[in-house]
């Protein structure tokens, strides 16, 4: 358990302070009197920074008088150490991300623990104001279809279920494809593989359709060479290049 310690305004400090502010005839109204305040402050500041106040050890518990409890209006010991200890807990709250290293600013309205997990499963990154997830096309679909095969649900459902959990303000699919083939036709290939996965993520994700836009973008933008630098076939290259991208916004 992590050490905590706190300072605690030492009672005698209060009782100077009510002495000398008080007489006999005067109502005491207790330490939330201003006049009390005022004096009590007054009286650290005379008696310094080491009688004015105690040191409270959590790692190294002890109990604090009833006097001293009452007079100061302070809560119990196991009380202060419970609160200050959940205070420090990570929560899942609106507006929020907890442990998410390179996401900072990322609106959370949902599960922030869920959208830490889908983020690392889907291999997410931010780019900008964007988190991009990039999903191989020959896991999405049968070669040269654009039907979702049923295999890759699992993972589209994911991703559904991280967009519900962010502040979502749009999301865009664009459709990529390798060089194989004419331009005209992975130009097309390309947007019917984008709209399927706008389609799916609409009809079985539960996803809002004015939020969700398609693009295709066929070979124009490969993230890795199609051919090897002797002009041979570059197969790894060309599945690189067969993909989905999905971007979210969802960034203050």
């Amino acid at each position: 358990m992590k050490c905590i310690r706190i300072l605690v305004l030492v009672v005698v400090a209060l009782a100077m302070a009510s002495s000398a502010v008080f007489s006999e005839e005067e109502a005491y109204s207790g330490p939330d009197d201003p006049r009390v305040i005022e004096a009590a402050r007054t009286a650290v500041e005379q008696l310094g920074p080491t009688l004015g106040a105690i040191s409270l050890d959590f790692c190294e518990p002890q109990e604090l008088s009833a006097s001293v409890v009452d007079i100061l209006g302070l809560i119990s010991y196991e009380t202060a150490k419970d609160d200050i200890l959940e205070s420090e807990e990570p929560k899942s709250q609106e507006g929020t991300t907890v442990g998410l290293v390179g996401f900072e600013g990322l609106e959370v309205k949902g599960d922030s623990a869920a959208v830490k997990e889908a983020l690392e499963d889907l291999g997410a990154k931010k780019v900008g104001k964007k988190i991009k997830i990039s999903l191989l096309g020959d896991v999405l679909f049968d070669f040269d279809k654009y039907d979702i095969r049923q295999e890759a649900e699992k993972t589209l459902y994911k991703v559904a279920d991280l967009v519900k959990n962010l502040d979502t303000r749009e999301v865009v699919v664009e459709g990529h494809t390798d060089s194989k083939g004419s331009d005209e036709y992975n130009m097309k290939l390309s947007i019917k593989r984008a709209d399927s996965v706008r389609s799916w993520l609409i009809n079985k994700g539960g996803l809002t359709d004015t939020k969700i836009i398609a693009k295709g973008y066929g070979e124009t933008k490969p993230v890795a060479p199609n051919t090897m630098p002797d002009g041979s076939d570059n197969p790894e290259g060309r599945a690189k290049n067969r993909r989905v991208e999905i971007y979210i916004s969802a960034f203050e």
